[in-house]
């Protein structure tokens, strides 16, 4: 998020630093790109359904899900429960979601997401 707002030149602003040093209570997984022609309240009650799979936990179901309609592209963002401690070494973790014709199956190896010794995503 720090990244999005700031860019990587300004991550020493006094914001930045503090959502650095915060930790989230959330996992936070962003759509971008959807055509507009297929946002919809049919897209977002469907985009709820989604499931975040981690390693040795049930699946998580999505706390928000955030989807302004501005232009002609969109980036739905999913917000999930940020769960105890994931161990970085436990592989991947999957997102499911399936929207209309939409079918999202992604997989998100969680080594290269370390931060500063905490597991960003």
């Amino acid at each position: 998020m720090a990244l999005q707002e700031f860019g990587r030149t300004g991550l020493d602003q006094p914001r930045a630093v503090e959502l650095l040093s915060t930790e989230p209570d959330h996992f936070a997984i962003e759509l971008a790109g959807l055509p507009q022609m297929l946002v919809s309240p049919a897209l977002e009650r469907d985009l709820r359904k989604a499931r975040l799979v981690v390693p040795n936990r049930a699946p998580l179901s999505p706390l928000s899900v955030d989807m302004p309609s501005i232009g002609a592209q969109v980036n739905v963002t999913l917000r999930f429960p940020r769960v105890g401690n994931i161990d970085p070494e436990a592989g991947k973790i999957e997102l499911l979601a399936q929207a209309g014709t939409l079918h999202i199956e992604e997989r998100f190896k969680l080594r290269p997401m370390v931060y500063d010794g905490r597991l960003e995503l």
